[in-house]
């Protein structure tokens, strides 16, 4: 944890995508704003208005389209460790100190009726639980707990362990209100940390509403269901985006394979909307190939007209989940997604985990059959055989981040690196890809809307 004070300082630019590229942030063709509360890592728009929002280091901001301060509110520093539950008091708590706070989620609900919209903020502070707080002004906190329940702690509590999320609205008919009942879910993917509470599932749903007494916004319910796994420590998942196609919300992550050769791997899962226990759950490895395994950045777009995921991947340092400056990006369509799942599925009822050439393609623990012919399901379904890609394209740099977009009929990519470049990729479907580099130094995370500009971070 750092108890120093960050003053390091992060530009916000709006690239015009139909601009011709610029070299400075003070280009015309550029609008940009300076900010503090480096790493900043999360940027959301608001499509009904325009505003952006954006999460970073003890701060959490509100912009205008055109960069212009709305609103700003300090989220840390605070007395806080890892070791102790909130309300951290510092008589019971000996090894509190001065903590950053690092923004882990930062989310959209949308409003029911009257009841206008949230913006949800998770950080790193108090076993990473969450705040929501206005749309129109982010100063004004509509919900916060000051005497958590262990079930209400949501991020995880390590700046290093990832968590990403989405809100999904659905229909319940156990809610109180009648058949086909709002019910609005926030579905939280998170590593697993070392210290704090050590038995919270890699994948969560939480309550956002209704919230009536005794049930309280961002539990964790048993009715809500939850990823059971054997061990925690051993399915410790490095998220990477969760995203929501058709009735499915998917989530993407990198972790070692104890399958095999204990190779770190990146794995793309997939639940259906509707299913509160999470008996669809399953998962099917990806494979870029070239040896690049980890995923860094994805984006849900589409690719020859077709969805797909765009994912920025690096090749991992020996059999650790450390990148190397070897990188791709790799595009996988997400109708061949969901046909590996469907094999995978098919294969795990059907054949005891066997496909039609007589290897192992699902793991042996999660489908078996017992002596009457009755599967027993012990999920996760894990399929064995990976989804392939042939890399787009392949860099010499670590990429961290990407959005895509298409114009006149060619998908264009943007990806960031962490050395401070932006690439610009755009696919041709007679010439392949054709790429620029752009010498500014952008970083981190990008959005991308439909829009005629990009918001993208970058280092000052």
């Amino acid at each position: 944890m750092l108890a120093s004070s960050i003053s390091s300082s992060v530009v916000l630019l709006v690239l015009l995508v139909l601009l011709p590229p610029s070299s400075h942030p003070a280009d015309p063709s550029m609008l940009w704003v300076k900010l503090e509360g480096s790493p900043l890592s999360h940027l959301l728009m608001d499509p009904g208005t325009g505003h952006l929002y954006v999460g970073g280091v003890d701060h959490l901001y509100q912009l205008t389209s055109d960069l212009e301060m709305i609103s700003h509110v300090k989220t840390g520093p605070y007395l806080d460790s890892p070791d102790c539950l909130p309300p951290i008091v510092p008589q019971e708590c000996h090894s509190a100190t001065s903590t950053h706070n690092h923004n882990k989620l930062l989310l959209m609900e949308a409003g029911q009726g009257a009841e206008p919209g949230n913006l949800i903020v998770c950080g790193s502070l108090f076993q990473g639980i969450c705040d929501k707080r206005s749309l129109s002004n982010i100063s004004q906190i509509i919900y916060r707990t000051s005497n958590p329940v262990d079930t209400q702690y949501v991020a995880a509590n390590d700046p290093r362990v990832s968590t990403v999320g989405l809100v999904i609205t659905t229909r319940s008919k156990q809610e109180g209100g009648g058949a086909g009942s709002t019910l609005r879910l926030m579905l939280v993917g998170r590593g697993y940390t070392s210290k704090g509470p050590g038995d919270i599932p890699p994948i969560t749903t939480r309550r956002l509403y209704p919230v009536t007494p005794p049930r309280r916004a961002f539990s964790q319910e048993e009715e809500l269901g939850k990823l059971v796994v054997g061990s925690y420590s051993e399915y410790n998942n490095h998220f990477v985006k969760a995203v929501a196609h058709g009735d499915h919300i998917y989530f993407l992550f990198s972790r070692r394979d104890m399958w095999h050769k204990k190779e770190y791997r990146t794995y793309a899962s997939r639940l259906c909307t509707s299913d509160r226990s999470f008996y669809s759950y399953m998962e099917v490895p990806l494979l870029c190939s070239g040896g690049y395994n980890l995923a860094q950045g994805a984006w849900l777009g589409n690719h020859s007209g077709e969805p797909a995921l765009f994912i920025t991947m690096a090749a991992g340092q020996a059999s650790t989940p450390v990148a190397t400056s070897r990188s791709a990006l790799c595009v996988y369509g997400m109708a061949e997604l969901d046909a590996m799942m469907w094999r995978a599925q098919e294969a795990c009822y059907t054949e005891g985990g066997q496909g039609s050439s007589g290897q192992q393609e699902v793991k042996k623990i999660t489908c078996m059959m017992s002596h009457d012919d009755i599967i027993i399901q012990s999920y996760p379904i894990a399929s064995a055989v990976p989804l392939q890609a042939t890399p787009t394209i392949t860099l010499s740099t670590q990429l961290t981040a990407v959005t895509a977009a298409t114009e006149t009929g060619h998908t264009i990519a943007f990806l960031g690196d962490r050395e401070g470049r932006l690439h610009k990729v755009t696919t041709c479907t007679h010439t392949g890809p054709n790429t620029e580099h752009k010498q500014q130094p952008f970083l981190h995370q990008c959005i991308s809307e439909p829009t005629p500009c990009h918001y993208v971070f970058t280092k000052n």
